[in-house]
């Protein structure tokens, strides 16, 4: 969701604040409507409801990853990399390694009655996963359809 027009961000803000849980991406809100970049810091479509900034985007080659440390685990992270900064948000998971070490690599907000997550990397399945649960747990959604998302979850890199 690279482009972010401000009636899909009004429509995402009234969605979140009414209690709804939400789960973005890498590269989110980088450009408006005429696919010109946000100035002041990514995503700045988005910042306020993300309830961080990132200061830069870092791209690793297809066969290399970066170890990211969610809770009792670790899980690999690769491709696109965001430094993020937190404003209102807390992190869930952190990376490990480069000079990004220690910092976020997926956040959530509370915005509203509702939460916001934000994947700044793209993760592997275990990784993805966690972030799901996580994500469904936030929204109310336990048991078999807890399960049944996150067992059967595959991803696809293009």
């Amino acid at each position: 969701m690279d482009m972010v027009i401000s009636k899909e961000r009004q429509n995402l803000e009234e969605y979140v604040q009414n209690g709804g849980t939400l789960l973005i991406g890498a590269f989110s809100g980088m450009v408006n409507e005429n696919d010109n970049v946000y100035l002041g810091g990514y995503p700045s479509g988005l910042r306020k409801l993300t309830g961080i900034w990132i200061e830069e985007l870092d791209h690793l080659d297809q066969d290399k990853h970066i170890p990211v440390r969610m809770d009792d685990r670790v899980v690999q992270g690769g491709g696109l990399d965001e430094v993020i900064h937190l404003e209102n948000a807390q992190a869930v998971a952190v990376y490990e390694g480069k000079y990004y070490a220690g910092r976020p690599a997926v956040t959530v907000n509370s915005f509203g009655n509702g939460h916001v997550f934000y994947v700044g990397t793209y993760l592997d399945q275990e990784g993805l996963q966690a972030v799901i649960r996580n994500a469904f747990s936030a929204a109310g959604i336990t048991g078999h359809a807890l399960q049944a998302a996150t067992t059967g979850l595959h991803g696809t890199a293009k």
